[in-house]
């Protein structure tokens, strides 16, 4: 790597690290068959904000979030507040909230693994009604309606990944693409305030997008943010999908739309998690180094984020929290990789919100790097399957570094405190292990 640099410039600021792009697709979980608050490490990852999606999954046996729980008998009259039962969701989000995270409400269903029969991811008969039901659940959590609150929650999004059929939409896409068009401008004729988007498709393919923005474009239908997903191990095609979105957006009209991923999540394939699983499949994707909750996972984590602060990306949502395949703890509870590369992606943004240019020409090696008010510095460094033992690291644009703390994670460390050698504002930083890793550095 001698033939390579990174440098971070202290002397040259680049914006504001941004704080939009680090929330979460999950939130703490208010039931747990292990009686287990996760509150506490959640505080930690300082989210700006939790996507609703598929906490009625995550919090087995609680009627919370989806419209069929909250509003369980479309026979019934949606402006009578009796009709409705928010306790358990109100519940969720004062926990939520009390992390010192805010919430984005995905309106419709979780997704149903259900095998032969779908219940809850069916077509709406009454696409009109089932407006006016939505129009009550806004009006509690942001107006006080039926002893409610004032949350001002901003982002509201139309269902989710309506081409996964039929496990989220079972029907066609062109019926989805007129209930997102009806449901979208009642909302925002009572809520003018608030933004309404979608559709969180399961990836960015015309396909599917084409119908739903030719649809809104020639019926006026508003769209304040366009959603999708992406599960890969490919960090440079996630970090460019916004300027395929951008460009998509302009062509079709909407030049003022946002872009939203609401779900990303490393993923080296498909099976034995949803596919041909079987027990040894499933060990193999999950543990080692390449696995679900391994550093791979961790740095790549670190890598996407870090690139999307240069690319017309508006807002991120990591599909990850509490136990399990998708979670930040592994089967035996205990925190893995993804939790401590969300808690390092916190640290700088909110710790060193103010961004410096930092260069770097070595693949594998990504950088964010930021400054405070009062003299203090902190950069974080991920190496994304790098093959070098140690990362020369320039810094500039500082007179002195002292007080300087150097802390590694890779797949035996979890952000441990190691030395680094520093000469003329020359830091090595050396692995311990072959492979990725992620270094945190702070000094003043």
């Amino acid at each position: 790597m001698n033939d390579k640099s990174v440098l971070v410039d202290f002397g040259t600021p680049n914006g504001k690290l941004r704080h939009r792009l680090h929330s979460s697709g999950f939130m703490p979980n208010v039931s747990s068959r292990s009686i287990r608050d996760f509150s506490g490490d959640f505080k930690e990852l300082n989210f700006l904000e939790a996507r609703t999606h598929d906490q009625a999954l995550t919090n087995p046996g609680q009627r919370v979030v989806d419209t069929h729980f909250v509003f369980p008998n479309m026979k019934a009259d949606p402006a009578d507040p009796d009709n409705y039962y928010f306790k358990a969701t109100d519940h969720l989000f004062e926990t939520c909230m009390a992390c010192g995270t805010k919430i984005m409400y995905r309106l419709g269903t979780s997704i149903e693994h259900t095998l032969g029969k779908h219940f809850n991811a069916l077509m709406p008969d009454d696409f009109d009604k089932y407006a006016e039901v939505l129009a009550g659940i806004i009006r509690h959590y942001n107006h006080g309606w039926a002893d409610g609150f004032k949350l001002g929650i901003e982002y509201w999004e139309i269902w989710n990944e309506a081409d996964l059929q039929p496990k989220m939409w079972d029907a066609s896409l062109e019926e989805y693409y007129q209930f997102f068009g009806v449901v979208a401008k009642r909302l925002k004729s009572e809520f003018p305030e608030i933004k309404i988007g979608g559709p969180a498709f399961t990836r960015l393919r015309e396909e599917t997008y084409d119908g739903l923005l030719t649809h809104c474009r020639d019926n006026n239908v508003p769209l304040d943010f366009f959603s999708w997903h992406c599960y890969t191990s490919n960090v440079d095609d996630l970090v460019e999908q916004p300027r395929r979105a951008r460009k998509i957006l302009d062509s079709y009209g909407f030049t003022e739309t946002e872009t939203m991923i609401n779900e990303w999540h490393y993923l080296l394939s498909w099976e034995g998690l949803h596919h041909n699983f079987t027990p040894e499949k499933y060990e193999l994707a999950i543990n080692g180094p390449t696995g679900m909750h391994g550093i791979d996972s961790a740095t790549f984590n670190i890598s996407v984020i870090a690139g999307w602060h240069d690319v017309p990306l508006d807002s991120s949502y990591y599909y990850g929290c509490g136990d399990g395949t998708w979670g930040f703890t592994t089967m035996y509870k205990i925190l893995n990789k993804n939790y401590y590369s969300m808690y390092l992606l916190g640290q700088i943004i909110t710790r060193f919100p103010n961004r410096v240019k930092a260069v770097c020409d070595v693949e594998t090696v990504s950088i964010l790097a930021g400054t405070d008010n009062a003299g203090n510095y902190g950069i974080l460094v991920a190496d994304y399957r790098g093959t070098e033992m140690e990362i020369p690291l320039e810094i500039a644009g500082v007179e002195t570094i002292d007080n300087l703390t150097v802390i590694l994670l890779d797949q035996t460390s979890d952000l441990k405190e190691i030395e680094a050698t520093i000469t003329d504002n020359r830091l090595v930083l050396s692995k311990q292990e072959f492979g990725s890793a992620a270094f945190f550095i702070t000094f003043n």
